[in-house]
C-alpha cells in the first residue's frame, strides 16, 4: 500500500475567507489585501473539490493531505513570481485591486529557483484565499493538517436567499458549466454534492425552494460545526450587516485577529464600496413575507427559526461581534 508523504509547509500564514455564496465575501475580501503585509485575495479551487470528496469518503485522506500540501506550496511559489497572477483589471482577484500592484508586476522579472523558496520561508505575509461553504465541512479541512486562520462571514438568511435566487442558484446546477461546485449524478441528473440522499426532494422543489433548501442545509451544517469547534481561537466571525453599517469596529476586530494593521487603502476601499451605508429592513420584511407564501411548510418553519436565531444572537456561534 502506498504511503503519501507531506512536504515542508510553505504556507503557514494562510487566511481563509469563508461563507455561503452571496454572503458578502466579494465586498469584504478586497479589504484584506489593503492591510499591511497581506497578499491579494485569490481562489484555490482544488481544495473546494477535494474536501467534499473527503466528506463522502470518496478519497484517501493521506492522499488528499499530500496533494493539498504540494499544490499549496506550488501556489505560493508561483505567487512570488506572479505566475498565474490575475491581471484582468475588473476581476475581484486582479492584482490591480491590490494597493501594491507594481510589486506583482516586478515579480514577473524575478529569476525563479531556490532564492524564491528562501524568500517564502522568510516572509511574514498573510496569504488570503476565498472559500465557499468551508465551515459546513470544517472537520474535513482540519484533517488536512493545514496551518490557517479563518474568517467566517454570515449574512441575514433572507438577504442571502434573495441574492442567491436572483443569481439563479436554484436552477444552475446541471445546466451551467460556470457552477463549479462538485456535483454527483443519479439517474442521469446532476446534483450539488451536499444533496446526496435528497435527490427526490431536490427534483420536487421549485427554483426558489431549492435556493431556500440549499441555504438551510449549508447553514445548518455550518452553525453546528461552528458551535462545536473545540478550539475557536483561529476562527473569527463577522456579520455582513456590521461590515457595511459600522465598519470601523469590524476593521479593528480583523486587524487584531490577523496581526496586521489597516492602511489608508483600507479606508479608501471602504469608501469605494459605499461603506458605511444603511440597509433596507422594510424591503427585507416584504421579501420574507413573499418567500413564506411561496415555499412549502417543511421549508418555511425552519427558515422562520433560522431568521430568529440570526437576529437574536448570530446563530449562537463564537466570536461574533
Amino acid at each position: 500500500m502506498v504511503t503519501f508523504g507531506m512536504q515542508e509547509n510553505l504556507t503557514p500564514n494562510l487566511l481563509f475567507i469563508d461563507g455561503l455564496t452571496r454572503c458578502g465575501k466579494s465586498i469584504f475580501s478586497p479589504l484584506i489585501g489593503t492591510f499591511e503585509e497581506t497578499e491579494q485575495i485569490r481562489f484555490f479551487n482544488l481544495i473546494e473539490q477535494i474536501v467534499p470528496a473527503i466528506e463522502v469518503n470518496a478519497i484517501n485522506v493521506d492522499l488528499a493531505k499530500s496533494l493539498i500540501r504540494t499544490q499549496l506550496n506550488e501556489f505560493v511559489y508561483d505567487m512570488k513570481l506572479s505566475r498565474n497572477a490575475n491581471f484582468r483589471p475588473n476581476d475581484q482577484t486582479s492584482v490591480y485591486n491590490h494597493p501594491h500592484a507594481d510589486e506583482y508586476e516586478a515579480r514577473l522579472r524575478k529569476d525563479e529557483g531556490d532564492n524564491i523558496i528562501e524568500e517564502i520561508r522568510q516572509s511574514n505575509s498573510v496569504v488570503p484565499i476565498m472559500l465557499h461553504d468551508a465551515m459546513a465541512s470544517i472537520e474535513s479541512y482540519l484533517r488536512l493538517d493545514l496551518t490557517f486562520k479563518l474568517i467566517e462571514i454570515y449574512r441575514h438568511p433572507i438577504d442571502l436567499i434573495q441574492s442567491q435566487y436572483k443569481r439563479g442558484w436554484g436552477s444552475r446546477f446541471g445546466y451551467d458549466p460556470r457552477s463549479f461546485t462538485l456535483t454527483t449524478t443519479k439517474n442521469g441528473s446532476l446534483y450539488p454534492w451536499y444533496a446526496i440522499g435528497y435527490e427526490s426532494e431536490w427534483n420536487s422543489f421549485s427554483e426558489l425552494e431549492r435556493t431556500v433548501w440549499m441555504t438551510l442545509t449549508l447553514l445548518d451544517k455550518s452553525i453546528k460545526n461552528h458551535r462545536a469547534l473545540s478550539d475557536s481561537r483561529n476562527f473569527l466571525t463577522i456579520k455582513f450587516e456590521d461590515l457595511v453599517t459600522t465598519p470601523i469596529p469590524v476593521i479593528s476586530y480583523v486587524s487584531d485577529f490577523i496581526g496586521k494593521r489597516p492602511t489608508e487603502h483600507t479606508w479608501n476601499t471602504l469608501k469605494a464600496s459605499n461603506i458605511p451605508r444603511q440597509l433596507d429592513q422594510k424591503l427585507r420584511s416584504k421579501t420574507f413575507d413573499l418567500f413564506s407564501k411561496e415555499i412549502r411548510g417543511d421549508l418555511r418553519t425552519p427558515l422562520v427559526q433560522l431568521v430568529a436565531d440570526y437576529e437574536s444572537n448570530c446563530f449562537g456561534v463564537p466570536h461574533c461581534l
